[in-house]
Order: C-alpha cells, then structure tokens, then sequence
C-alpha cells in the first residue's frame, strides 16, 4: 500500500512529462466511444475512479460526503466544461492539487 501525501501529489503534476502520459492514458481508457470527448457517464466514472472526494483518496481521515453531494458536485464539475483530453488534464491537475492542499 502506498500512502500519497500533499507533496507527492505536488511534485507529480509538477512532472509535466509524466502527469500527462498518466492523465492522456486515463482518459484514453475512460474514452469508451473513442471520440475524444468524455461523456457525462465516462466523466463520472473517471471521478469516481480518482476516489478523491470519497474521503479515502490520498489517507484522508475525513469521514465520506453523503452519495448525493458527491453526485452534485460531479455533475457541476462536468457542466462547467467541455471535456476534451486537454481539459481533462487541466482539471485533474487542479483537483490533485486541491486535494494535496487539503
């Protein structure tokens, strides 16, 4: 078992080179259709995947939000957005970020 903390988390988007082959390879898998854009569905299945907000990502000892404020937020996470590889990225690293921030 690994244990990442802030810095970790930091230094990793920090390494362009390898956040974006990590990032562009998960979008790539959530990508289902292929079409370069994610759905609402592959959107949130790649959220939930990242388990950032379930209060297990990352050692938090914060207790889990409620199912429907995890849904709530990521349907306006989705809705402020289009979600091309570009943009996945782009979010991924500030969500990284915010959670390393804690």
């Amino acid at each position: 078992m690994v244990v990442l903390d802030g810095s970790t988390v930091r230094a990793f988007v920090a390494d362009e080179a390898a956040f974006a082959r990590s990032v562009d390879a998960r979008f790539a898998a959530l990508d289902a259709n292929g079409d370069g854009v994610l759905s609402r569905t592959e959107l949130r299945r790649a959220l939930e995947s990242f388990r950032l907000l379930d209060g297990a990502g990352f050692g938090s000892a914060r207790p889990a939000p409620l199912p429907a404020e995890v849904a709530a937020l990521y349907d306006a996470v989705f809705e402020q957005f289009t979600v091309d590889r570009a943009k996945f990225r782009d979010e991924m690293g500030r969500i990284m970020l915010a959670v390393a921030e804690g």
